[in-house]
């Protein structure tokens, strides 16, 4: 992933991760009762605002996707 600023002000942006352990996106494509999270494993803020964007592997949450449906 290419480093940008922040979108919100043009801020530089820090990387780093979250201080809670197994933070999980679930997606609503997930048909089945018993949804597989995807976990954060990224986190971005920017040094200026203060925004903050989470990242997960999005190939990991593509075959969760599919698997699911």
């Amino acid at each position: 992933m290419q480093e940008q600023n922040c979108p919100k002000c043009d801020g530089e942006m820090d990387t780093g991760k979250l201080g809670i352990e197994n933070v999980m996106y679930f997606s609503n494509w997930q048909k089945n009762f018993f949804k597989a999270g995807t976990l954060i494993d990224k986190a971005r803020a920017c040094t200026n605002c203060g925004f903050v964007e989470l990242y997960l592997d999005p190939e990991v949450l593509k075959q969760k996707i599919q698997a699911n449906q």
